[in-house]
């Protein structure tokens, strides 16, 4: 605990050995543009990442400066766009890898380019549950999309950066549509094999109710599959999904989902037939794109040594002709568990450890953009939790890129149960972090639940059930300020048991809760209720006061002294405000995030009361005062504060700080500029490739003592006079 403290004191100590000087150097096309923090790049997809085939976003963020006249696309050289937008749905089918870049068109007939980024697609992903998927490491497995028969991704971190891909089950979940839509998810899976009963894992759905449910799923902005059978409609028993299609509009339809399992089915010949009889057939019966959501071998154990040649050699053959067909968008092999004695053959990895198998690892390296650079793969070393935790469910989760605590993990709460099968399955087995412990309730009685009290009155956003396979069928989740009133907030009447299943609800709407509720009335199984974990995801009620902030108080841009060793922030204010005259300025300082670790200073915390220990005031005196015009008010007053260097190392240069401008008004009120984001090497990083320095030294003092120290292969860029020239 010693050290911990002694390294936060040396941290901060760095963060903030700030010291006022005069500006020594000019400021010549200071301007807004010069933020790092509002650098023009593509922001999807991520440079040297994988993206799933078919149709995708290529993003950007909005070019600084001028006045745009429209952005031009262009990929692998050739202009593919011109729009007005910062965005572009770009389709296409072919695995390779690609280059990108944008060009801003000003107005004013000049013109400003981002950095060519390099992204690679792929067809391939990865179908996994709760259970499935928590040791994984997709990413390093070179998918470049997931799905996992439900309407919400998967909590773990190492799924967020990889596109997840919704899925409406059954009819009794497609409430969760409209979630889908507004959360912008780009794709939406349909029914999970509605031609089979539930006791192999389809849906069961009559294919008539199949047909007036179909208008439900219209009207959004999302690229919609079809119900995926599982058996193929080019089969003589696909009359399922032959007959759903002779029911609906085709037009509705923008990609058809197939399963399609052979038994003892392998080789080179049986791969060859599955596209011929399956993949290509379909095709020619609807001429739609296709994906095969779930396809692998069938019938081999997992010890059987004999065929695992067999199965390679069709895997490869089905990945060749998949990749080589360009009306199949993307296919996914199903893995069972690689302890199955039944299909154990087709596993790609462990349930319980993430290890992969001989298949698995073929799947990885498999059918890549020729070119792609393959992360390096963990092997044995999956891991998911962290010390002694032993839980699928993440201490916060983000929705919107809000970020929402659980608070089941803080201090303070109990929860209380109706009734307990036994001692070591009581009520605090369920909101304990462990995934090997559970509540149960006593067998055979209906209702049956448990009531959290988390301590305090929060702003509820959503809740995660993780059940055993005694899971409720049917259930309510009602919520409660003081205990007595309960609200009904969500409710299951179809729900399917599996172990490990994870019931995700997301409100629309934030609501205060103290009191969680969670009452099973009817059961899955003949025994009782049983739950393994359970999250509440929310945020404290907010107490904190309202930052006034005004375009008369700016932050005007950034600057390296090479003279003095450190980085200025230059900001103006107004003589007067709001008509009052402004007394005092200056500005205040938070750090943001080191080496890895954030800090969560909210904005609100950056203000001259703060008791935030990560945050700084300093009032300007007139020695940081400048009489010299450093940005395009002729009117403002500007100030400027210097934070010198004090270990020159790559951790110093990459920290990342929050900086505002602050003014105290004569009727004592405090008004704000909004809150900037920097670091030494952003700036140092814009500044000497735009040869914004005032002279050569300086020029190379950016490159030798800070560029160099962060990125030993950064390119040198030529100085150029012409850029300090005052026109």
């Amino acid at each position: 605990m010693i050290n911990q403290i002694r390294k936060k004191e040396n941290l901060l100590r760095l963060v903030f050995m700030i010291v006022m000087v005069i500006m020594l150097v000019p400021f010549f096309g200071m301007k807004k543009e010069t933020q790092a923090a509002q650098a023009f790049e593509i922001t999807a997809p991520a440079n040297n990442g994988l993206i799933g085939a078919g149709c995708f976003d290529i993003k950007w963020s909005p070019a600084v400066g001028s006045s745009v006249k429209n952005y031009k696309l262009y990929i692998d050289g050739q202009l593919v766009a011109t729009t007005s937008d910062t965005s572009y749905e770009y389709y296409t089918t072919n695995v390779k890898m690609y280059t990108a870049y944008v060009t801003a068109e000003y107005n004013n007939g000049t013109s400003k380019s981002t950095e060519t980024i390099t992204f690679g697609v792929t067809k391939k992903g990865l179908c996994a549950n709760e259970e499935m998927a928590r040791y994984l490491e997709p990413v390093e497995m070179n998918m470049g999309w997931y799905y996992n028969w439900a309407a919400y991704p998967h909590t773990y971190e190492s799924y967020k950066t990889m596109e997840y891909v919704p899925m409406i089950w059954g009819t009794g979940n497609e409430g969760s549509i409209s979630y889908v839509a507004e959360n912008g998810y780009k794709h939406l899976l349909a029914y999970n094999e509605p031609d089979a009963g539930g006791d192999i894992g389809g849906s069961n759905i009559d294919v008539n109710t199949a047909i007036g449910h179909w208008n439900n799923f219209l009207g959004h902005d999302y690229v919609l599959g079809t119900p995926a059978p599982s058996l193929s409609p080019s089969w003589d028993n696909g009359v399922w999904f032959r007959t759903f299609m002779n029911g609906i509009n085709h037009d509705t339809v923008d990609f058809i989902a197939l399963h399609c399992y052979y038994w003892q089915y392998t080789g080179k010949e049986a791969a060859e037939t599955f596209l011929r009889e399956v993949v290509d057939k379909t095709y020619e019966m609807y001429h739609k794109p296709i994906w095969i959501t779930e396809f692998a071998v069938y019938g081999w154990p997992y010890n059987d040594v004999e065929h695992i040649e067999s199965v390679k050699e069709f895997m490869k053959t089905a990945i060749d002709g998949l990749n080589a067909r360009p009306y199949v968008e993307r296919y996914a092999w199903f893995s069972f568990n690689s302890t199955n004695e039944t299909n154990g053959i087709a596993s790609l990895y462990n349930y319980e450890t993430g290890d992969l198998t001989e298949l698995g690892r073929l799947y990885v390296e498999y059918g890549n953009p020729e070119g792609y650079v393959q992360l390096p793969l963990k092997g044995q070393e999956y891991t998911l939790f962290s010390g002694t935790r032993n839980t699928l469910l993440d201490d916060a989760v983000t929705i919107k890129d809000e970020i929402y605590e659980n608070f089941v993990r803080k201090s303070g709460v109990s929860v209380v149960s109706t009734s307990d099968e036994g001692s070591d399955t009581g009520a605090d087995k369920a909101i304990d972090s462990d995934i090997g412990t559970r509540w149960a309730s006593a067998q055979k009685v209906d209702p049956s639940g448990l009531t959290i009290d988390l301590g305090q009155i929060i702003n509820l956003k959503q809740i995660n059930i993780i059940w055993e396979t005694a899971s409720a069928r049917e259930y309510d989740i009602e919520v409660s300020s003081d205990g007595q009133t309960f609200t009904r907030i969500a409710e299951e009447r179809d729900g399917i048991s599996y172990n490990y299943k994870n019931d995700t609800m997301i409100l629309d709407k934030m609501v205060n809760a103290r009191y969680i509720r969670i009452n099973g009335t009817s059961r899955n199984t003949e025994y009782g209720y049983s739950i393994w974990d359970i999250a509440v995801y929310g945020k404290s009620i907010d107490t904190k006061p309202e930052i006034i902030t005004s375009d008369k108080v700016k932050i005007e841009g950034y600057q390296i002294s090479a003279v003095k060793g450190g980085s200025r922030v230059i900001g103006s204010v107004e003589p007067q405000i709001n008509n009052a005259r402004v007394l005092k300025w200056g500005f205040i300082y938070a750090l943001d995030s080191s080496e890895g670790q954030n800090f969560n200073v909210d904005d609100r915390d950056i203000r001259i009361d703060s008791d935030s220990e990560y945050v700084r005031v300093f009032e300007t005196s007139d020695q940081g005062n400048s009489n010299a015009v450093l940005g395009e008010s002729s009117t403002a007053m500007y100030f400027v504060r210097t934070m010198l260097f004090a270990s020159t190392t790559e951790k110093e240069f990459t920290t990342k700080y929050k900086v505002r401008a602050y003014a105290q008004l004569q009727n004592g009120e405090y008004v704000y500029s909004n809150v900037c984001t920097f670091s030494v090497y952003n700036i140092s990083d814009y500044l000497y490739r735009n040869k914004k320095m005032s002279n050569l030294l300086s020029h190379e003092y950016l490159y030798n003592n800070i560029l160099k120290v962060v990125n030993p292969s950064y390119k040198k860029v030529d100085f150029e006079w012409s850029n300090i020239l005052a026109k």
